[in-house]
């Protein structure tokens, strides 16, 4: 893969699968999911240690593990985009070289989180990273997770360093989005990914003029996304948004609980073992939850 390289399409970020005790990663698992992604949920490009993997209840060793395995499993059969970033720019620095030396295909970057950091800080953070890759990166932007928005112009500054390939964008405002879609088309002089991050919004995302999602629950309806992006491509918009609508409600139960618990309840309600247990601060979801997501799930899967 090359800098220049449209990442686009369906991107799962996958869950990390633990050993009952929650005391190791099971990798055993986790090639099964590997797998599963590619082969049963049609994923075009799979994102490992990012939020959805837990990446902050990993060690660095585990992180480390944990990349090995996907890039190993997938065999570049899919990209392998690695969620190397955090508030650390040591560990981000460390990871994001480990990432490219073992063979993954990209990074997925988040703004640095708790610090609070003003535009300027973002861009001097982004810049940094980059510097020390050849990897296309891939910007994300939650405000939710992290306490400040990157600003369209900050967007827009980062965009044009050369190896910063996209955006998975996180914040729900769809007037921001429309305007942040207009410019980037306008005035970046490459091509640039701007994949949505909130699962409900993929469809609004391709009218805009994005390229696709970065959906957690690509997990247990991928193959219901992939085709709603494939009708959308194929010009019948009426029948990509029936899927969206379709799939709503699925895609809201899957964030009654913080993720990714109840992607992983939902893997296991589907009989695949592939989910297993959170480990602390997250929890298991509650029996109420679990009972709505298997009614969601049974709209789709006969179990």
């Amino acid at each position: 893969m090359n800098n220049t390289h449209k990442l686009e399409g369906l991107v799962i970020p996958c869950i990390t699968p633990f050993t009952d005790d929650l005391s190791k990663v099971d990798f055993e698992k986790f090639d099964k999911l590997v797998d599963y992604l590619i082969e049963e949920q049609c994923a075009d490009a799979i994102i490992p240690i990012g939020t959805t993997g837990e990446s902050t209840s990993l060690s660095h060793l585990e992180k480390e593990l944990v990349i090995e395995r996907a890039v190993k499993r997938a065999n570049k059969r899919v990209p392998i985009f690695v969620g190397a970033g955090g508030a650390n720019l040591d560990e981000t620095i460390s990871l994001t070289k480990y990432a490219e030396n073992i063979g993954a295909d990209g990074l997925l970057i988040v703004v640095p989180y708790y610090i609070r950091p003003d535009q300027e800080c973002i861009y001097q953070f982004f810049k940094a990273v980059a510097q020390h890759t050849n990897l296309p990166i891939m910007i994300y932007n939650i405000p939710s997770r992290t306490a400040v928005n990157m600003s369209i112009d900050t967007i827009i500054k980062v965009a044009n360093i050369d190896n910063v390939i996209g955006i998975k964008d996180c914040f729900n405002d769809i007037t921001n989005t429309s305007e942040m879609i207009r410019i980037c088309r306008n005035e970046l002089k490459k091509e640039f990914s701007i994949l949505t991050g909130e699962d409900t919004n993929i469809f609004i995302n391709l009218c805009l003029g994005g390229n696709g999602a970065v959906a957690a629950t690509g997990h247990v309806v991928g193959k219901k996304i992939k085709e709603m992006i494939n009708k959308y491509k194929a010009g019948d918009i009426i029948g990509a948004r029936k899927i969206q609508f379709d799939i709503c409600t699925l895609q809201k139960s899957m964030f009654k609980a913080p993720n990714p618990a109840p992607i992983k309840a939902a893997l296991d309600i589907l009989g695949l073992n592939l989910g297993g247990k959170v480990r602390l601060p997250l929890v298991d979801i509650n029996d109420d939850i679990k009972e709505l997501i298997k009614s969601e799930l049974r709209k789709f899967y006969d179990f």
